[in-house]
């Protein structure tokens, strides 16, 4: 008997909820709490908005004016905001940019299509045990 099958979901979210939704599809793997879920919501949306000011300046999504910015939306303190990033280092959610910035690892930005679309899949392999 096979039990092996594909499944597919769809989901219709508002664009402002979009990162937000993304993020807690992603969290069956990554295991946020919700005020991290609440700071890689917001460093995604600087991220993908980011563009530079000046010719040759490096993306640094975590500089001290967003963490100010993060501090005043979550009301996180200045430790704990330390840790969360930290954290996302080690997940390899940031990554090191050309510089001395940080940024989103691609891998975890969302491509929407054409048709205003993301595909998010996972693989599960079924093991005895």
């Amino acid at each position: 008997m096979n039990i092996y099958s594909t499944k597919k979901f769809t989901k219709k979210v508002n664009k402002k909820d979009f990162y937000k939704e993304y993020i807690d599809i992603l969290n069956g793997k990554l295991h946020f709490s919700p005020r991290e879920t609440q700071i890689l919501e917001i460093l995604m949306r600087i991220d993908v908005d980011w563009n530079p000011k000046f010719e040759g300046q490096f993306k640094n999504i975590i500089d001290r004016d967003v963490r100010k910015y993060i501090m005043a939306e979550t009301f996180v303190n200045k430790n704990n905001l330390s840790m969360y990033i930290k954290n996302m280092k080690e997940k390899r959610l940031l990554i090191p940019t050309v510089g001395k910035g940080w940024q989103i690892n691609p891998v975890f930005l969302p491509k929407v299509d054409d048709n205003n679309k993301i595909n998010v899949a996972f693989e599960l392999h079924v093991i005895e045990g």
